[in-house]
């Protein structure tokens, strides 16, 4: 008895991902509390630790919500036709726990990064940002990689792929049902 493998979509190109991703880079930049970017106070009151996590912590929540509960499309992904979907065919959506460790996998550099320029006497932070941008840099290099099915390193650990949604079909009057 052989088992036929169903046919799977294939991955989303590296371009689209990538613009996609800048789009919600783009997005969480700016969500970034205006308090503090206009704050006079210096980094060492611990206003911009504050606001970093703040906006670390929602932007994970919202684009995990985004992931879980609207068909896997963030807003990036949505503009370039992207949808995250689970690798187990038997799941229509990401559990959240995976769509949680997705979204604090691909924003974490990006805080600790923007901490360690906060606090340059650091050095725990600045390591802490240099290993999370190395691993962000080999995930990046492992989607441009035909390797995987293009999967990065976060969608190996939430055991995920990014795919192109197929075009709706247009509705023609020929095919409107007639009365």
């Amino acid at each position: 008895m052989s088992r036929r493998k169903q046919p799977r979509d294939p991955p989303a190109p590296f371009p689209r991902r990538l613009a996609a991703r800048l789009v919600d880079l783009a997005v969480y930049t700016l969500v970034i509390p205006g308090a503090a970017l206009l704050s006079p106070a210096p980094a060492s009151d611990g206003v911009w630790v504050v606001a970093t996590l703040s906006c670390f912590a929602l932007y994970v929540a919202v684009e995990t919500f985004l992931t879980v509960r609207c068909a896997g499309r963030s807003l990036g992904k949505w503009l370039f036709g992207l949808r995250v979907i689970p690798l187990d065919p038997t799941l229509a959506r990401l559990p959240p726990s995976r769509a949680l460790l997705r979204a604090s996998m691909i924003h974490l550099p990006l805080a600790l990064l923007v901490l360690a320029a906060l606090f340059p006497e650091s050095g725990l932070l600045g390591m802490a940002a240099y290993l999370t941008g190395e691993l962000a840099l080999l995930s990046v290099t492992i989607a441009i990689l035909p390797v995987w099915e293009r999967r990065t390193l976060h969608d190996l650990a939430a055991g995920s792929r990014v795919v192109r949604v197929p075009a709706r079909a247009a509705v023609t009057a020929a095919a409107l049902p007639r009365a």
